[in-house]
Parts: structure tokens; C-alpha cells; sequence
């Protein structure tokens, strides 16, 4: 409930600095919570492939990343921030990205 529009995204083994790699499993945090007025966004296909590319760009670089673009959607055009967080358990290589998107 208080982290709408927010993926918590697991990386596959071969993510690392230099590395594609890949995603293994993408976990959108309070998918299952109650909606509140202006917290629902579009998830069109752009948008998913850009919070793909984002992640994936978080994960090679082990640093932050945080990009806006603005995105047709079914109810106009929206201008959309993102912000991607790597996460490492142990810190020698990214295991998790945070990815938080909202309104810009």
C-alpha cells in the first residue's frame, strides 16, 4: 500500500558491470493494495520496456539511475520519472533493482 508504482526486480546471475544479463522475476509492490485517486499510471508497453531498459542500465552501471520521458498513453500524453535503485546483498554484484516510477 505505500509503495504504488513500485517493482522490486530480481536479477539473474549474469547481471554485473559490463554484463546484459537478465531479469528472473518482477515482484510490482501493492499491486494487491486498494487504488487511491492519482496513484494508478498506464503501464503501456512503452513504458514497460522503458522501466526494462532503466533497471537494466541500474544494474550494469551499480549506480542509480533516474530518467524522465514523456509517453502516449490511452488518456493522453503523460510525462513519467523514474528512478532505479541497485540493490546488493552482498556487495560484489547487483542481485535486486528497486524501480519506483510516478508522474514527472
Amino acid at each position: 500500500e505505500h509503495w504504488p508504482n513500485s517493482m522490486l526486480r530480481t536479477c539473474g546471475t549474469a547481471i554485473g558491470a559490463g554484463s546484459h544479463g537478465s531479469f528472473s522475476s518482477v515482484l510490482r509492490m501493492g499491486a494487491n493494495r486498494r487504488t487511491r485517486p492519482g496513484d494508478d499510471l498506464n503501464f503501456t508497453s512503452m513504458i514497460t520496456e522503458w522501466i526494462l531498459a532503466t533497471g537494466g542500465e541500474a544494474a550494469r552501471a551499480g549506480t542509480p539511475v533516474q530518467d524522465t520521458e514523456v509517453f502516449p498513453t490511452p488518456d493522453g500524453a503523460h510525462a513519467y520519472k523514474i528512478v532505479a535503485l541497485p540493490l546488493s546483498e552482498n556487495q560484489t554484484r547487483v542481485d535486486h533493482v528497486l524501480c519506483h516510477l510516478s508522474r514527472s
